[in-house]
């Protein structure tokens, strides 16, 4: 089992801390920022992104990462419920276990993503367009319009 953790946040010095007090220096890397091609890259290689921060507007690592073929846990806070839809799980609350609980029971039973899931995330990822989003939009004043 291999952690990789891409960004520069102001948590990173307390968690290079932790990971050196827990001895896990040989498991756990850290990549500080990356552009993104690398980070792309990066999340092909990995079969998880975890997102665990509870202040992101949006999260578009969440969409980036299931288009990379990555499964998804992230915090029920901000937009990231929004950015994984049906395609990630979110968890409510901050607890290190509750994301390990969900890694833990994917890994003693693995399962390869079916067509029928890869065609939810396909349409979830269409609806993120830019696209498909201004024409939402329009709709909405439209319909806003004509009340």
């Amino acid at each position: 089992l291999q952690a990789t953790i891409v960004g520069a946040g102001n948590d990173l010095a307390a968690l290079q801390q932790k990971t050196e007090a827990l001895g896990l220096q040989s498991v756990v890397r850290f990549m500080g920022s990356l552009p993104p091609a690398k980070v792309a890259q990066l999340m092909q290689q990995h079969e998880w992104l975890l997102v665990p921060s509870w202040e992101e507007p949006f999260g578009t690592v969440v969409p980036e990462a299931l288009a990379c073929g990555c499964k998804v846990i992230h915090a029920a806070a901000g937009g990231l419920p929004e950015a994984g839809g049906n395609c990630a799980w979110a968890v409510s609350s901050n607890k290190p276990v509750d994301y390990s609980t969900l890694i833990i029971h994917d890994w003693q039973q693995p399962a390869q993503a079916t067509e029928a899931e890869n065609a939810e995330i396909a349409a979830h990822l269409q609806q993120l367009t830019v696209a498909h989003t201004a024409a939402a939009l329009l709709q909405n004043i439209q319909d806003a319009i004509t009340r």
